[in-house]
């Protein structure tokens, strides 16, 4: 019965449901922090007025180098619209959730954000795309060595079953 109760709780937390506004040419930062486990962070926005936006997940640390428009490495960054989704596994550790109107001098934005925490999901996890591309090249690699072996080995075999 307790085994039922558990599966039946849902895996996800949510962490805020509300309306962000950001001033023309601005951009507001919302502070996540997680301490017990690791997780999936799920955003979803849509703009009620104004222009299109791009939400950022940032480490905290990085917030004064995204204020100072310095060179940085987001961990996930939504595309310049007006509506979306934004998921990335978190670590432990404080994150910040950059909602960005920096694009637009003229007019403020007013947006709904949806954000939760998936603890079960967080432990499927992606790998980052640089170690992607790492594995795709290797495993392309050792294919190539592999038919290059085979070719040297068995060429000669089915050549010489080709001329009888």
């Amino acid at each position: 019965m307790i085994l039922l109760l558990f599966w039946l709780a849902p895996a996800a937390a949510p962490l805020f449901e509300e309306t962000v506004t950001v001033p023309p040419g601005a951009w507001r930062a919302l502070a996540l922090s997680l301490r017990q486990r690791p997780a999936v962070l799920e955003c979803a926005y849509e703009v009620r007025r104004g222009p299109a936006i791009r939400l950022w997940l940032l480490e905290r640390r990085d917030v004064e180098r995204f204020a100072q428009g310095r060179a940085l490495r987001p961990l996930a960054v939504s595309a310049h619209a007006r509506g979306g989704q934004l998921r990335h596994a978190l670590g432990l550790g404080d994150f910040a959730l950059v909602v960005d109107n920096r694009l637009s001098a003229r007019e403020g934005v007013e947006i709904g954000l949806r954000a939760a925490l998936d603890f079960a999901a967080a432990e499927a996890r992606e790998l980052p795309p640089e170690r992607r591309a790492l594995i795709v090249t290797l495993s392309l690699l050792f294919l190539a060595a592999l038919a290059y072996w085979a070719a040297r080995r068995f060429g000669p075999i089915f050549a010489a079953r080709l001329r009888e």
